[in-house]
């Protein structure tokens, strides 16, 4: 009894680890959604940018079938200059899945992702190294950045965009919203171990 007791509390205790996570999925609904109130600079650059995250302490997220795509809406703060572009630092942790795409789509009209070779790229080691670049559709409204080989759970990664206003000068939106979804299906795998195990003590002490 006091074995299967400890079982289940591990068990719990790894759904309560991934349920941390922000879990995204390739359904065509909003799932989550974030506010980004507020601009900083790019580490990098020293360009003004949306940062979510940090280097210190990443963002955490997993992939769930069932989810919808996760909607982060980024506070402009003030107007808007024709061709002015705000970067987009993203840090995040990956959990209990593996990873082989980013996807994201802005949603708000007058807003494109630039084509610059040097302003969409991923890193692994927080921005010391550049290992790719995006593929853009939709009038560059998405873009698309292959991963490989696929990044596996416990992994950190920085992921580095660009947004650019193609409207007039002056022009201003409250919240840019960006949708990010998952365009491949991920495994997770902690999850999937636990509930198996559970079947299993409970078959063996029945």
């Amino acid at each position: 009894m006091k074995l299967k007791m400890a079982f289940i509390a591990c068990a719990g205790l790894a759904c309560a680890t991934l349920s941390y996570a922000e879990n995204i999925g390739n359904a065509n609904v909003a799932g989550p959604t974030e506010y980004i109130d507020s601009l900083g600079l790019d580490p990098l650059t020293a360009e003004t940018a949306w940062l979510l995250g940090s280097q210190t302490s990443p963002r955490q997220f997993g992939y769930d079938a069932a989810a919808g795509y996760w909607l982060k809406n980024l506070n402009t703060v003030h107007p808007v200059g024709h061709d002015e572009e705000i970067n987009l630092v993203e840090w995040f942790d990956i959990t209990g899945t593996s990873l082989a795409n980013w996807k994201e789509t802005c949603l708000t009209p007058g807003w494109v992702f630039s084509t610059d070779a040097d302003d969409t790229w991923y890193s692994t080691d927080n921005g010391a190294t550049v290992l790719g670049s995006g593929n853009f559709g939709s009038g560059n409204t998405t873009v698309q950045i292959p991963i490989s080989p696929s990044l596996t759970s416990g992994t950190t990664v920085m992921v580095h965009t660009e947004l650019m206003w193609t409207g007039a000068d002056g022009g201003f939106n409250s919240y840019v919203q960006v949708a990010q979804t998952v365009p491949e299906p991920c495994t997770v795998v902690l999850l999937a171990c636990g509930l198996v195990g559970l079947f299993v003590m409970r078959r063996r002490f029945a």
